[in-house]
C-alpha cells in the first residue's frame, strides 16, 4: 500500500494524538513504511500546526500567488503591530479568519507572551554591563576568586500582580523575543535580601513593607 503526501499527514496526526513525541512518530512511521518516506522536520512541522488546532491536511489547490499575497500583506501589519490578533488582521484584511491563521502557522509564526523585564537598559548602562563583565573575566582568569566570593541582591515579592494581563505578540523562528517592562504594581510586598555564593544561597532574609522606601 502506497501512502500519498495526505496519508502521511494523517499518519503523523495519528501518532500525535496517541501522545508520542515528535521524533518517536518519525522512526514509527520509516520503520513501517521505509527510510526516507518523512523527514523529522515535516513531523515537527505539523505535530506544531497540529497542536495550534490546524487539521487540514490536505493541500492547497490554490495557486501560491494569492497565498504569497496575503503572506506580504500579513507581514505588513506584524511590522506595524506585532500584538495585532488573528481577527483584528482578518477583519483589516478583509479575509477570513481561518486563511489569517492558516498563513501564519505556514509563516512559522507563533503567538507567545511577552517577557517581563524591569526596566529597559540604554545603550551607555549596556556598555558599562560589558565593561563590568569583562573585568571580572579578566580577574577570574589571573585569580580564581569565586569560591571566595559572596554576592547580595534585593528583589520584591508583590502580594498581588495586577498586571496579569500580558500581551501577547506574533514571534517568528530566529526572532527575539518582545519585552515589557513590568509597571509598579501594589504597595503590600516583601522585601527580599539573598545572599549566595558558587555553591549556592547562603541566607534569603525577607521583611515586610506596607509602603516602597521613599
Amino acid at each position: 500500500m502506497n501512502f500519498d503526501t495526505e496519508g502521511i499527514r494523517k499518519l503523523i496526526y495519528y501518532g500525535w494524538k496517541r501522545g508520542l513525541d515528535t521524533s518517536d512518530i518519525n522512526k514509527e512511521i520509516n520503520k513501517t513504511l521505509g527510510n526516507g518516506v518523512v523527514s523529522l522536520r515535516t513531523c515537527a512541522n505539523w505535530v506544531l500546526k497540529f497542536r495550534e488546532s490546524f487539521y487540514d491536511v490536505k493541500d492547497d489547490k490554490r495557486t501560491g500567488r494569492p497565498s504569497l499575497e496575503l503572506d506580504q500583506k500579513i507581514d505588513v501589519i506584524l511590522q506595524e503591530n506585532r500584538h495585532a490578533t488573528t481577527r483584528f488582521i482578518a477583519e483589516h484584511l478583509r479575509v477570513s479568519h481561518t486563511a489569517v491563521r492558516k498563513n501564519l502557522l505556514q509563516m512559522d509564526k507563533r503567538y507567545l507572551r511577552n517577557i517581563w523585564v524591569p526596566n529597559e537598559l540604554t545603550e551607555s548602562a549596556k556598555a558599562k554591563r560589558v565593561e563590568i563583565c569583562s573585568q571580572l573575566l579578566e580577574m577570574y582568569e589571573k585569580n580564581n576568586f569565586l569560591p571566595r566570593l559572596v554576592t547580595v541582591d534585593e528583589v520584591w515579592i508583590y502580594w498581588e500582580n495586577i498586571g496579569t494581563h500580558t500581551h501577547r505578540s506574533w514571534v517568528g523562528a530566529g526572532d527575539d523575543p518582545v519585552t515589557e517592562v513590568r509597571q509598579t504594581l501594589t504597595t503590600k510586598k516583601h522585601l527580599a535580601t539573598v545572599f549566595w555564593d558558587s555553591k549556592g544561597i547562603i541566607l534569603i532574609d525577607v521583611h515586610l513593607l506596607q509602603s516602597p522606601p521613599r
